[in-house]
């Protein structure tokens, strides 16, 4: 396995567009990733686009709007994981020498407006296989805590953290720092989770270049190229590894 550079990154800031389409956004990233990196659509070799529930051939779309070069194009769906798993294949891809320059793409599309989701069915009772993945968590979350011995504050510096971060992003969806407290005393969703831990409906997108070093000489990058130093998949291990 050879070294991997990240050459440049694009995005595409998140938050609620309902005039702009999957398409578009994608695009917007690709653009964003290609002038960070100092290269042109053709240098790329495949792409690897991570979408959930926009349809067939997502990364197909968003690729034919950039102009077609022939490039191997591979569409990767892994629920919450899946721009992730798009850059660990596209990391894996050069590592292993299969190609030289590669794209790793992730896109954020409402297929269901909010209101929608949490419909009510024809006899006036709500879509209770809906709202599950919150109260799943949130069994999740607890069960965690009751293993490990986590307390609620350390469940809570996570969403600190993000909020932080996303204070320093002008691309965040939003961008205010919260405190410990306003974690706890937020409205409950699920105990032990309240809406601030929680992520927001949201739409966006985000590009990486990945290249093998050598391809990236060729390029007039902005910053430095950081080597990856590793790119790590991972689903939750048998119970059997847990004791």
């Amino acid at each position: 396995m050879r070294e991997v550079v990240m050459a440049g990154a694009g995005l595409r800031r998140y938050g609620v567009f309902p005039d702009k389409n999957y398409v578009d956004m994608g695009v917007e990233a690709i653009r964003g990733a290609l002038q960070d990196a100092g290269c042109e659509w053709p240098d790329i070799d495949a792409v690897y686009c991570g979408t959930v529930r926009l349809g067939m051939s997502a990364g197909h779309h968003i690729c034919l709007k950039m102009g077609t070069t022939g490039l191997a194009i591979t569409n990767v769906e892994n629920a919450s994981a899946s721009g992730s798993s798009a850059f660990r294949e596209a990391y894996l891809s050069v590592a292993a020498g299969e190609h030289e320059v590669v794209l790793a793409l992730g896109v954020d599309k409402l297929v269901e407006r909010p209101e929608q989701f949490l419909q009510e069915d024809a006899d006036g009772r709500a879509n209770e296989d809906r709202k599950l993945p919150i109260y799943k968590f949130a069994e999740m979350a607890q069960y965690y805590m009751d293993t490990h011995g986590v307390t609620r504050d350390q469940l809570a510096q996570v969403s600190v953290k993000s909020h932080y971060n996303a204070s320093l992003n002008p691309y965040a969806h939003f961008q205010r720092a919260v405190t410990l407290e306003q974690i706890h005393q937020a409205r409950m969703v699920a105990d032990p989770l309240t809406v601030l831990h929680c992520c927001p409906w949201d739409e966006g997108a985000a590009a990486v270049m990945v290249c093998s070093r050598e391809a990236a000489k060729r390029f007039n990058m902005r910053t430095q190229t950081p080597v990856i130093a590793a790119s790590v998949l991972q689903s939750t291990p048998s119970e059997e590894e847990n004791e």
